[in-house]
């Protein structure tokens, strides 16, 4: 078994590192905030991918910690026999951690592939990455080595998978101003 899956399966059991199964299965440890204002989905200007940096950068820090070591988990997809993946070229060699499958809405086959390793978080070396998923180009999430908070982009914004509520309150308190308005908090 690679460290990383050893590492997963002693935080979230048979759970996939996929933000939005975590999101539904842990709804009392998830919070989602938005990328840019009035949640709007893609920046139209250079202000609003500044935005999205910014924000990426702040709730990473809050996440992660700037220079703590992290598991970056790296995120193919396979569906109807068509292989999503976007080569990444300036990401370390990954290796593959685990594969996770499932049926999707349609009754495909849906084979998910995790390529993971850990490394010390560091907003500048994955911002060409982050920046990739906030145009929803690729596929990558977060996790904090120590406490196993996931910090997870998406095209849009950002869910967060605390290790603690404590923690889920202190975050949505910090930055409540990129909270959504829904009700159940999308």
């Amino acid at each position: 078994m690679s460290k990383f899956k050893t590492f997963w399966t002693s935080h979230y059991r048979a759970l996939p590192p996929l933000g939005y199964m975590l999101r539904l299965a842990l709804p009392d440890l998830w919070t989602r905030f938005h990328a840019l204002p009035e949640a709007k989905r893609y920046a139209d200007t250079e202000a609003e991918h500044r935005e999205i940096a910014a924000r990426a950068r702040a709730l990473g820090n809050a996440v992660l910690g700037e220079g703590n070591p992290c598991w970056l988990v790296y995120t193919t997809y396979e569906t109807s026999g068509d292989t999503v993946q976007i080569e990444y070229g300036k990401l370390p060699r990954l290796a593959r951690a685990l594969r996770y499958e499932e049926e999707d809405a349609d009754g495909d086959r849906v084979v998910w592939d995790f390529y993971a390793q850990t490394l010390p978080w560091a907003f500048k070396s994955f911002a060409p990455l982050l920046a990739a998923i906030a145009d929803d180009e690729d596929r990558a999430v977060w996790v904090n080595a120590a406490s196993g908070a996931v910090f997870a982009p998406y095209d849009g914004g950002f869910d967060v998978i605390c290790a603690s509520e404590g923690q889920r309150k202190q975050l949505r308190e910090r930055f409540g101003k990129w909270l959504s308005r829904h009700r159940e908090g999308l």
